[in-house]
This record gives structure tokens, C-alpha cells and sequence, in this order.
């Protein structure tokens, strides 16, 4: 396994290529890494943050942004 112990960030924003994103963070998780996914809100009209979370075994890895008009980030961590 090339990433194992490895923790990959992967952002994921609007557009089509959020679907691509999922299917990368699948083979990370193949490979032995573990991911941490950021989306913006435009990202989860793409593609539903629950495809990310059914990617990995449960308690690793997902991480959600819940991101202010202002353009700050406030995290909301689960699966834990």
C-alpha cells in the first residue's frame, strides 16, 4: 500500500469534477491513506458529502466545511 499511514486533504469545490474527487478519494483509501475532505457548499449540490463518507470505513477521515459568506471557514468535524 503506497499511502498507508499516510492523511490526504482533498478539496473539493463546485463543478463537475467533484464526482472525479470521489472516486479518488475511494482508490486513497485503497491505497492506504486516509482522507480528509473539505467542500465547499457549491460542491455538495455536485455530489452528496454522504458519497465521501460511505468511501471509508466510519471514524476516518471525513471533514465538512461550513463556510461564511465572509469567506472564513468554520469546520465541522464528523464521524468521530
Amino acid at each position: 500500500m503506497r499511502f498507508a499511514g499516510k492523511t490526504v486533504v482533498l478539496c473539493v469545490t463546485g463543478g463537475i469534477a467533484a464526482y472525479k474527487a470521489a472516486d479518488l478519494t475511494s482508490k486513497l483509501h485503497q491505497n492506504g491513506a486516509t482522507v480528509h475532505v473539505l467542500m465547499t457548499e457549491s460542491a455538495t449540490q455536485f455530489i452528496a458529502p454522504m458519497k465521501f463518507e460511505t468511501l471509508q470505513p466510519r471514524g476516518r477521515g471525513y471533514v465538512r466545511p461550513q463556510l461564511s459568506v465572509g469567506g472564513g471557514a468554520h469546520f465541522a468535524r464528523e464521524g468521530r
